[in-house]
């Protein structure tokens, strides 16, 4: 349980972080790329 907690923690503080210093989420999602790795 703990562990999880703290993945999304660090998740959200990353993210977070990304979002205030003005980063754009759209730019970390790209599907091909998914895609390519997956493939």
């Amino acid at each position: 349980m703990l562990v999880i907690l703290g993945y999304i923690v660090v998740l959200g503080a990353v993210f977070g972080g990304y979002i205030i210093v003005g980063g754009h989420l759209g730019a970390l999602y790209q599907p091909a790329e998914f895609l390519i790795i997956g493939g």
